[in-house]
């Protein structure tokens, strides 16, 4: 073919495909031409987004700004008319021209009372053509860019406020990786403006990296050769040297997944990534600012109350907790996400209300009683009020109590002796009996009783009981040879152990053992019948389950207990039919 045709060919089909491509965009968005032409009594804004509602950032944008028109009456809501850019879509001029060039016929018929934009590129595209629309006001929301033009809101991103937020709460941060789209610009600030910081960090022994021409599989490789020391800070990367796109939010999950050091951003949709956080623009307040000024209300005009209004500190608890930044370093007014709770955190009003409600009622009690003597005459209405006001402490010590046995649920472990309790003990009886049914194997029960305890509080004192125990509870523990093997504490001064896949031959031997080992602790008992020392008596029961349930298996070794107290107590008894008999 002749090139000269063949050249001509190629420009005629790059046109053709840039205005299909324009009207697409326009095809994608949810009112058509016949429709906008209907609507003429409400106040109109046309809002112009930079990306497509897919990506993060913009979908929380779009949701905070009609949360915010939601809460206004319909009749006074304003009719919004909304166009995406697709920033990642629009690359040649000539397409930026016939995308113009659509909506303002889009819009011809429709007289619109204000235009407005979300983003850079949104108002980097309008502000090129100030002979579009102009009679209609214009109000541009920016995060980098900051013309001096008074319908221009400009957030300001600045990475240099993170960077020294790294600083704060990694103290021993000797480099700092700032991750790039390209190789000139970053967040708005040409590279060059960072030569300044790298000398500043320098001084403080911290070097400061800036990395933004790679591919993705270079970028990885980088970054899994990491090492201790190492900061990342990451902004937006929506495409590689090789040209190829992603969203930024899969980008992070990836790097995530590989990064041996921590990941600080500057966006909050990124957060949910798994990075650590930082000092973000809030896309939801972005979205509330572009309510604000559809709505007609007051923006902020000062660089401080613009940075309150659109960012703030956020933080991933669980990221903390795995780079080990404790709560205390963050700044006062940080937001933490993924934080776990204790119950009094949770419900730290309603209990101190209470406790405040129980407090005064008391006091209130008291000074009551005490005028009763002196107001006899009053006798009928004080008694009415103390009945009203021992009813609402009733109410409040029930709804206490009912929280308390709810914290007390929560625990499976005995305060005194540290091993489980009878409740734990209970959970674990139902799954070793579901497991031996299974496997048909043995389970082993044995329920121990120290000898002559109460004569042994009554003695020695509560104190020194409580320590027997804890002692008991320790030999008993470190007798048992296998870490399937359970042992809990069953009430006052009894003991139950529960041992899988053990048959009777070797329950007598631990349960031997640990009678043995408790009387060679050599704990006094001058007020024991049978030793001179603290000794157990122990009851053996052993099933596999084919005739019998659990609660036969816990109840057979009781029995062989009391048959073991009966018997002169310090020995073990196994449960057997002619035990029962007897």
């Amino acid at each position: 073919m002749n090139p000269l045709v063949f050249s001509i060919l190629l420009i005629v089909s790059i046109l053709f495909s840039n205005n299909v491509l324009a009207t697409s965009i326009l095809k994608d968005n949810p009112a058509s031409i016949s429709e906008l032409t209907e609507v003429r009594k409400a106040r109109k804004v046309l809002a112009i987004y930079s990306y497509r509602d897919n990506l993060p950032w913009q979908k929380e944008v779009r949701k905070a700004l009609f949360s915010r028109l939601e809460q206004i009456p319909r009749i006074n809501r304003p009719q919004l008319f909304e166009e995406r850019l697709e920033v990642n879509r629009l690359t040649p001029i000539s397409t930026e021209d016939k995308l113009l060039n659509l909506i303002v016929e889009k819009y011809s018929q429709i007289k619109l009372d204000l235009i407005v934009t979300d983003n850079d590129y949104a108002f980097s595209f309008l502000n090129k053509y100030p002979e579009a629309f102009p009679a209609v006001k214009r109000t541009y929301i920016t995060l980098t860019q900051n013309p001096s033009q008074d319908n221009v809101l400009s957030v300001k991103i600045n990475p240099i406020d993170n960077i020294k937020l790294i600083l704060r709460l990694m103290p021993k941060t000797n480099h700092i990786l700032v991750l790039a789209n390209n190789n000139t610009v970053i967040n708005g600030l040409k590279i060059s403006f960072f030569e300044s910081l790298v000398q500043s960090l320098s001084a403080q022994n911290v070097e400061l990296e800036i990395l933004s021409d790679f591919s993705f599989s270079e970028l990885n490789q980088k970054v899994k050769t990491l090492s201790n020391g190492t900061v990342i800070f990451h902004t937006p990367i929506f495409m590689d040297r090789l040209g190829k796109r992603k969203i930024p939010k899969e980008v992070l999950i990836q790097l995530v997944k590989i990064s041996p050091v921590p990941i600080f951003v500057n966006f909050d949709p990124l957060l949910e990534t798994g990075v650590v956080g930082g000092y973000l623009v809030n896309s939801s307040k972005i979205g509330g600012l572009i309510a604000d000024a559809i709505i007609g209300l007051p923006l902020p005009k000062t660089q401080q109350q613009i940075a309150a209004a659109t960012k703030g500190y956020y933080f991933d608890d669980n990221a903390l907790k795995r780079w080990h930044i404790s709560h205390k370093s963050l700044p006062d007014d940080s937001v933490i996400i993924n934080r776990k709770v204790s119950v009094w955190y949770t419900f730290r009003k309603e209990i101190s209300l209470i406790l405040i409600a129980f407090i005064f009622e008391t006091m209130l009690i008291i000074a009551l009683l005490r005028n009763l003597k002196l107001r006899k005459n009053a006798t009928a209405a004080l008694k009415k009020e103390r009945d009203l006001l021992e009813d609402r402490v009733l109410e409040r010590t029930r709804s206490l109590a009912e929280k308390n046995k709810e914290l007390e649920d929560l625990t499976l472990t005995d305060p005194l002796t540290g091993i489980s309790n009878r409740r734990d003990y209970q959970n674990r009886l139902d799954i070793e009996v579901a497991n031996a049914k299974r496997s048909k194997q043995f389970l082993s029960c044995l329920m121990i009783d120290v000898d002559f305890f109460k004569p042994y509080n009554d003695n020695y004192g509560h104190a020194l009981g409580d320590e027997v125990l804890k002692n008991i509870a320790a030999v008993i523990h470190k007798t048992l040879p296998r870490e399937t093997d359970f042992v809990a504490r069953y009430g006052g001064e009894e003991f139950v152990v529960l041992m899988p896949a053990t048959d009777l031959e070797g329950a007598k031997y631990i349960a031997n053992n640990i009678r043995v080992n408790i009387e060679s602790s050599a704990i006094n008992h001058a007020h024991s019948a049978v030793s001179e020392h603290v000794t157990v008596s122990i009851g053996i029961s052993a099933s596999n389950f084919n005739t019998q349930n659990h609660i036969n298996l816990v109840k057979q070794a009781d029995d062989a207990l009391y048959f073991a107290k009966e018997a002169g107590r310090n020995r073990y008894e196994i449960f057997t039919a002619l035990s029962q008999l007897e």
